[in-house]
Parts: structure tokens; C-alpha cells; sequence
């Protein structure tokens, strides 16, 4: 094997997974957008887009972000145990508003 395959083999297998950065607004009302499709090592940053300071946490308090002040955000690295669903706030009909993290592909039309 030449020189540079091995080098090029080398440098792909030590090159870190690519991870993208997905940003979810907590809006008054609900969340935006209700789904992010997004993969395992992304990162997901709830903006307080609201008119309140907000907390939004996983299922049975799996993880929370404490308070968010309007205008700020916390991030979330998705991990292979990160729950789906998060919640926090109730919309403008007093319902708990929910949100979904999704690993399949995003739909071409959305």
C-alpha cells in the first residue's frame, strides 16, 4: 500500500463524525418547529422566542434546560439515550405544548 493511501485511510478514520446544529424556537404557543429531524451527535438549541421565561425538558425530567430567560437558549447534544419528545409550556389554549425529535429523514415537502 502507498504512502498516501495509508495516509488518507488513516486520516478518514480519524476524522470526527460531522454534526449539525438545529435550532428549535419555543414560541408563545408552541414550539418551531414541532418536529426537528436531526441525527444522533447534533445538537439541538432551544431559542426563547416567547414573551416568558421558559423550561423545556424530556420525559419524566430525562434531562431539562432549568429557565430560559427570553432571548436566551440552551443546547442539547442528542445522545443515543436522548428521549424523542420534550414538553414545557402550555399553548395558548392552556394545552401542554410537546415537540419530537426524529431520526429519519427529513420529508422533502416540509
Amino acid at each position: 500500500m502507498s504512502t498516501f493511501a495509508i495516509a488518507t485511510a488513516a486520516a478518514c478514520i480519524a476524522s470526527p463524525a460531522v454534526s449539525a446544529e438545529h435550532t428549535v424556537l419555543i414560541e408563545d404557543g408552541g414550539y418551531f418547529p414541532t418536529i426537528t429531524y436531526a441525527m444522533q451527535g447534533d445538537t439541538i438549541v432551544f431559542v426563547n422566542d416567547s414573551n416568558a421565561t421558559q423550561t423545556v425538558s424530556g420525559p419524566n425530567d430525562s434531562w431539562t434546560s432549568g429557565s430560559i430567560p427570553v432571548d436566551g437558549s440552551f443546547a442539547l447534544a442528542l445522545m443515543e439515550d436522548t428521549p424523542l419528545t420534550f414538553n414545557g409550556g402550555v399553548d395558548l389554549e392552556g394545552f401542554d405544548i410537546e415537540g419530537q425529535i426524529s431520526y429519519d429523514p427529513a420529508p422533502l415537502d416540509e
